[in-house]
């Protein structure tokens, strides 16, 4: 679904003419399923079993969240640099992320 919801989004962007922006780049990150899938693996495999306090588990919620921002963080940090890279061509990059969307897509069913 979140692959769908990125190759409508983009032909939205084709179409209007209009970058995306950072409110829908937020919002896109609470649909991501990688920050739910680390967040309940983390707790419920590695914390929950051992540590039973509300501090304790407040102190790794912090910890978690600290760790998954600086992935964001590192992972912006090289989007930026890929995008002074692909800047020349960024109608083929484009086309072809979207087209690869499509295809992820299709191969979960098929």
């Amino acid at each position: 679904m979140l692959l769908l919801f990125l190759f409508m989004d983009y032909i939205k962007s084709i179409e209007s003419g209009k970058e995306a922006s950072f409110l829908s780049g937020m919002i896109l990150q609470f649909m991501n399923p990688k920050i739910y899938i680390y967040a309940i693996t983390a707790m419920s495999l590695y914390i929950l079993p051992v540590y039973h306090s509300v501090a304790v588990l407040i102190g790794f919620t912090v910890v978690l969240t600290a760790i998954g921002a600086s992935g964001s963080f590192i992972w912006a940090l090289f989007g930026s640099a890929f995008c002074r890279l692909l800047v020349k061509h960024t109608k083929i990059v484009n086309i072809t992320m979207a087209l690869l969307l499509v295809y992820c897509a299709a191969s979960l069913f098929f």
